[in-house]
């Protein structure tokens, strides 16, 4: 099953741009990202099998950021939608991440740390949704001061997968 996905999507450039799009979107948001398999791994071979194709990185670079930017949007909105509404029916889902929650909900409180607490999260697989998702819940004020700090750290997380996919090829080739 998985062979044939692959060799679909490696007929078709599309479908690779797509599904780079698609996995960076859901790699970002709290209950989809369970789901997906390890980041890092399906996004580097998807890119890999994009270079061979499209042989564009700034595609790539765009669709990734793209995606993983509105994952977090999507998080943040979640995380202020559960807390505006006080609703306790959804407890149940968080509870795993309950003291990891609090913990972030302790960094965020320091504005001066936030840049660094959203920007090293995206490179952390649990953190990269969890903290938008925490920043949303604590309604802070300054949306668009968060918004440029996910966008921003989702640029350079794309560009810190290009640049691993564009070494791994070059390292198995020599």
């Amino acid at each position: 099953m998985a062979d044939h996905i692959l060799l679909k999507i490696q007929s078709n450039p599309n479908w690779i741009v797509c599904s780079i799009f698609l996995i960076s979107l859901g790699k970002s948001i709290i209950l989809i990202s369970t789901l997906l398999p390890p980041a890092y791994i399906t996004l580097l071979a998807l890119i890999i099998l994009a270079n061979e194709n499209l042989n564009n990185n700034i595609t790539i670079w765009i669709t990734i950021t793209i995606g993983s930017f509105l994952g977090s949007i999507i998080c943040h909105f979640f995380g202020y939608m559960i807390c505006s509404s006080r609703t306790k029916k959804l407890n149940f889902i968080f509870k795993k991440y309950d003291i990891k929650i609090r913990r972030i909900k302790l960094f965020l409180k320091d504005q001066g740390k936030l840049f660094y607490i959203i920007f090293l999260s995206r490179f952390v697989a649990v953190f990269r949704y969890l903290v938008p998702f925490v920043s949303g819940m604590m309604n802070i004020q300054k949306i668009h001061k968060n918004l440029f700090f996910y966008f921003f750290s989702s640029s350079i997380w794309s560009f810190f997968l290009i640049i691993t996919s564009n070494f791994i090829v070059n390292f198995t080739s020599i």
